[in-house]
């Protein structure tokens, strides 16, 4: 008995799975073409009004409750799906009947039983219940698929205002004329040919940039082709500010930032100068230092302090040419041996033969060690320079500060020209633009100009980060307590 029992009982689960994906589609495809339906509604207008967020929670969680009153309310008894058992397969209640007998223990019972066993045995009705009571997906879910696509549509399309107003005025378009092309384009190549540095290393560029504003084709097309060139011309400043005569010159900045300040010495303001980047001064201080030892102004024992002054400054500058702590940090990223740092041709050969590393890694590990060995050398010749000094010789050290200036002005002038190339795109259109809220002028509109006898020039000018000095001390318990060294009165 206990085995027609669970034939009745699968059948009956499987005839309830099947109502209820059945009632779930049919439910859910009528609320996807609700969905499509609102949606269509809330975008026609110009603005959304439907808040999708809280609706979708509703939706899902009204779909599940019916999905579970469905499933409750197709529940088959045994009686019921043994009926539907021995209708399908053509039992001629069989099934039935032999359940209906189970609490009959007479000699009719027996036999039916007997008779709906043999037959069940004999049908495979086991075996084939599943092809009987199929677990099927109707066509409505292929519907609901596609209808659920056209709401995914509708909803991530912007607002179609298919009923305007008539209130809002269209925002114009404002397109450059050839007027204001060519003279953001003259503007930016006359600044830049001002300076003679830039002007010989921008050379090809500006020459470029000055032919695209004069071709004869319409501003949309100028427009387009001096942007390009103006790319071009950021590139090429970019290069500048970053190839091995750039990193050199920032990485001999980095050394010398770590320079001590010598004490109540001649040579604390040329270290301090040196120390925080202000090389027009750093020039002033070494030519000061030069002729004070050529001079007869000085005892012996003055011009003896001053020559080891300056011999302790270029001991700690040649020291300088030793401080690969950043070359030593790239490699020993790039998992190679940090003290190749020391050897420049050794870890050269080490970083081209390496393997592990890319042709863009290598070619930056590479400037980076040729930007160490020119910075290595300058700090080498800063203090050779000053230990020449000391000597009583000429030597070359307000020269190479000289250099050392000029290379910081370029770098300055290089970088303000960076982003005067950013800035000129939006100065070829001098029109008012649409404010982001609607209808109204940029930046609240623009005062009229003047001319008068006065122009405005806008400069960059470069700032240093260093240690400053010591502006208080304060006596406690167990002595003075101070930080750093300094020249200044307390």
């Amino acid at each position: 008995m206990n085995r027609l029992i669970n034939i009745a009982n699968t059948a009956a689960r499987r005839m309830q799975l099947q109502e209820t994906l059945t009632s779930a589609a049919t439910i859910l495809f009528w609320i996807v073409c609700a969905l499509a339906v609102v949606g269509i509604v809330d975008r026609i207008v110009s603005t959304a009004f439907i808040p999708w967020e809280l609706l979708g929670y509703v939706v899902a969680l009204g779909w599940f409750l019916s999905v579970v009153l469905c499933w409750r309310r197709s529940h088959h008894d045994r009686f019921q799906s043994a009926a539907e058992v021995d209708q399908r397969m053509q039992l001629h209640d069989r099934i039935g009947s032999a359940i209906s007998c189970d609490t009959r223990k007479d000699a009719f019972a027996k036999v039916v039983l007997d008779d709906a066993i043999g037959i069940v045995e004999q049908e495979e009705v086991e075996k084939n219940l599943r092809n009987f009571f199929p677990i099927t997906f109707s066509t409505q879910w292929v519907w609901i698929g596609i209808v659920g696509v056209v709401v995914a549509v509708v909803l991530f399309t912007p607002q179609w205002n298919l009923f305007p107003d008539g209130k809002e005025n269209p925002v114009p378009v404002v397109v450059a004329d050839r007027a204001d092309i060519e003279a953001s384009v003259d503007a930016l190549v006359a600044d830049l040919q001002e300076d003679e540095t830039l002007r010989d290393a921008l050379s090809e560029e500006l020459e470029a940039l000055d032919e695209a504003a004069q071709l004869d084709i319409n501003s949309t097309e100028l427009r387009r082709e001096a942007l390009r060139k103006m790319t071009d011309l950021q590139k090429k400043l970019d290069n500048l500010l970053h190839d091995e005569n750039a990193l050199a010159y920032k990485e001999t900045i980095r050394r010398l930032q770590s320079l001590e300040l010598p004490r109540d010495e001649e040579t604390t303001k040329l270290a301090a100068a040196l120390k925080s980047g202000n090389f027009s001064q750093a020039k002033q201080e070494a030519e000061n230092l030069q002729k004070k030892l050529e001079s007869d102004q000085l005892s012996e024992e003055e011009r003896k302090q001053l020559a080891q002054s300056l011999k302790k400054l270029g001991e700690q500058l040649s020291a300088l040419e030793n401080a690969n702590d950043a070359l030593s940090d790239a490699i020993a990223a790039a998992g190679m041996d940090p003290n190749l740092s020391s050897d420049a041709l050794a870890a050269a050969n080490a970083i081209k033969s390496n393997a592990k590393l890319t042709e863009a890694q290598k070619k930056k590990l590479l400037e980076m060690l040729e930007a160490q060995k020119q910075a290595s050398n300058a700090c080498k010749k800063l203090g050779g320079a000053c230990k020449k000094c000391a000597g009583g010789n000429p030597s070359d050290l307000a020269s190479m500060a000289e250099q050392l200036g000029a290379m910081k002005m370029f770098m300055t002038k290089a970088e303000a020209a960076k982003s005067q190339c950013q800035k000129a795109g939006s100065g070829m259109c001098n029109k008012q633009g649409p404010g982001t809220g609607g209808m109204g002028k940029g930046n609240g509109g623009k005062n009229n100009m003047t001319e008068t006898e006065t122009a405005q020039v806008a400069n960059r000018s470069p700032v240093n980060t260093i240690e400053g000095s010591i502006i208080a001390r304060q006596l406690f318990e167990g002595g003075l307590v101070t930080s750093g060294e300094t020249n200044e009165a307390v």
